[in-house]
Formats: structure tokens, C-alpha cells, sequence
């Protein structure tokens, strides 16, 4: 399955990106308060806007971000968003082996090693997987994309020995969903148009 790319473009501004929780807040009726996690990692919340989107001569800015908007069919239709300050992973531990498993999660560890795992279901290229340290050769590894049976699932061939630690290089996207139904456009003058806040959210999977 195909997933379109939200197109960036230059007239856009620097976006706003918030992470969600949930949680249950229980007090009893002495005020003492119990907070019971639901999420193992956050929802994220991005709102753009666009200063310029241009409709004139060769450029066909707001013509291309239009049908992008109106195929997401309000929040219906899924996207993939590359955000800026966050798409790389470098020598990502995903796991160590056990003799037996051969399926790994990808996940990024924010802000590099040591860092708050999250899951990654939306890989873009995976330039390199290693096994204790050795890189393995193509074909003795696969990694399921987005709109796959388990996205960003890495399976490895043959089961890495016991304690041997399986690390990837690869760059990824954020599997999205607009936040909202109505998206408001502005036609500043003939062939400029601006695009007020725009909405949009992380997509989680499971119980998780």
C-alpha cells in the first residue's frame, strides 16, 4: 500500500510539535492521588502553517497542497511526515538476541543512546543492520514499511547468539492523521495564497 508524503514547501513556518499522554487521575476522599499510566509512549501533535503557497507561472505550490489535503478525505486518510528535527536513527539499539528470535520492533531512543524508546512504525531507509557490531549483508535481513501486516517489524534470517546486541542505522517517517475537518485557505493576491494553522497528529497502534 502506497502512503502519501505531506509535501513541505518553502512559504511553510516553523512547525509547533506537542507530545500527548494519557492517563487515569484517581483521588480518594482524603485527596491522596494514584495516576495509572494507559500509553507507553506519547501521541504527537504538529500544527503548521503557510505564509506562501503559490499558484502562478511554474509554481504549483497550492495546487499540489490542496489535492494533498482533499485526498486525506478530512481525518480519514492516513499521511507520512517527515519532521525536520526528528527522522534519524544512528547505531539504534533495537534488542539483544536470544538464540531464537529473529523479530526485532524498531524503535529510536530520543535524543540518541540512553535516550526514551519509542517505537517506529513508518521506516523510510534502512541503511545498515549489525549484529554485535558486524553488518549484515542484504538479503539476510527484511524491515516491513508502513501499511505492512507489522510496520517496522525487522526480521533477521538467522537468530542472533545470546546477549548479542542488534543495532540499525535508518531514517523514518511519523504515519499521521489530520486533526481536523476543516482546513482554511487565504488568497493573499493573484497566484499567492496563505494556509492558516493546520492540525495533525501521530497515529498509535495497538494497546500501546
Amino acid at each position: 500500500m502506497t502512503t502519501d508524503i505531506m509535501p513541505r514547501f518553502p512559504g511553510q513556518m516553523p512547525p509547533k510539535r506537542s507530545e500527548i499522554w494519557s492517563d487515569d487521575l484517581q483521588e480518594s476522599a482524603s485527596g491522596s492521588e494514584t495516576v495509572i499510566q494507559r500509553w507507553t509512549y506519547p501521541r504527537w501533535k504538529w500544527v503548521i502553517s503557510h505564509e506562501a503557497l503559490r499558484q502562478a507561472g511554474p509554481f504549483t505550490e497550492y495546487d499540489a497542497f490542496v489535492d494533498f489535503t482533499l485526498r486525506r478525505v478530512g481525518r480519514v486518510v492516513p499521511f507520512l511526515y517527515r519532521d525536520e528535527e526528528d527522522n534519524t536513527a544512528t547505531n539504534q539499539l533495537v534488542g539483544l538476541g536470544d538464540g531464537v528470535t529473529t523479530d526485532f520492533q524498531l524503535v529510536r531512543s530520543y535524543g540518541g543512546a540512553g535516550g526514551f524508546p519509542e517505537p517506529m512504525f513508518a521506516p523510510d531507509v534502512v541503511s545498515a543492520v549489525r549484529v554485535a557490531g558486524v553488518a549484515l549483508t542484504a538479503g539476510s535481513w527484511s524491515v516491513q514499511t508502513w501499511g505492512d501486516t507489522s510496520p517496522g517489524l525487522l526480521t533477521l534470517a538467522a537468530a542472533p547468539g545470546n546477549g548479542a546486541a542488534i543495532s540499525v542505522d535508518f531514517t523514518y517517517f511519523f504515519p499521521c492523521r489530520f486533526a481536523t475537518q476543516q482546513i482554511d485557505f487565504e488568497k493573499v493576491m493573484k497566484g499567492w495564497h496563505k494556509m492558516g494553522e493546520l492540525a495533525f497528529t501521530s497515529i498509535k497502534r495497538g494497546d500501546v
